[in-house]
């Protein structure tokens, strides 16, 4: 058997299981191949491979906010640079300094706020 020993077969049942976590963007489309090779018990042995495909799917929930809306009021008179908030996301399954966040404007106009990147900190960037 072989997919980087991710699976484990019993040689009496055929049973294949999961011997390690499985990743799913570690191979192309998060798919394992495994090479299993059944040899019978003659005295001159023959054996047969077959090639067996594990979809791995990706089913690990996207990073989730402390709190589902942020709401804050702010001064109009506030000075460019001033901090405004920070928003804070959890990641479960990855370092939670991976969190990369971003901040977009809902109207066609430049956005007056800026967003750091690494720490969720949002400032005012335009008056």
């Amino acid at each position: 058997m072989s997919a980087d020993d991710a699976f484990a077969i019993d040689a009496v049942t055929g049973a294949i299981t999961i011997a390690k976590r499985l990743i799913s963007d570690k191979f192309p489309d998060g798919l394992y191949i495994a090479t299993v090779t059944a040899t019978d018990g003659a005295v001159t042995p023959r054996a047969t491979t077959l090639a067996v495909a594990f979809s791995v799917l990706n089913d690990q929930p996207a990073p989730v906010f402390d709190q589902p809306t942020y709401l804050v009021n702010i001064s109009e008179h506030l000075s460019v640079g001033s901090f405004v908030v920070s928003v804070y996301a959890q990641d479960f399954f990855h370092d939670p300094k991976s969190i990369v966040y971003s901040i977009f404007s809902s109207v066609p106009m430049p956005c007056p706020f800026s967003m750091d990147a690494a720490s969720g900190a949002i400032t005012v960037a335009a008056t």
